[in-house]
């Protein structure tokens, strides 16, 4: 698992595949994107509600790009 770069922005993909860990985000708050698959979104919300991460806000950006906003407890 890499450590994950300051972006405000990250992959659901990436964070549900153990690619990027949330653990070592610098900011309070991050947008969890997901194409296609609004699956992703929502595994990681669940998934990092139990790691200090709760849910703001979640919303379709378009057709088949989803986003959940998190903020660390």
């Amino acid at each position: 698992m890499s450590q994950m770069q300051p972006r405000r922005t990250v992959s659901a993909r990436k964070i549900v595949s153990g690619e990027i860990s949330l653990d070592t985000y610098p900011f309070r708050y991050v947008i969890v994107e997901s194409e296609a698959n609004p699956e992703d979104v929502l595994t990681v919300v669940e998934t990092e509600e139990q790691r200090g991460w709760e849910l703001v806000n979640i919303t379709t950006l378009t057709l088949n790009r989803y986003a959940a906003v998190l903020r660390r407890r």
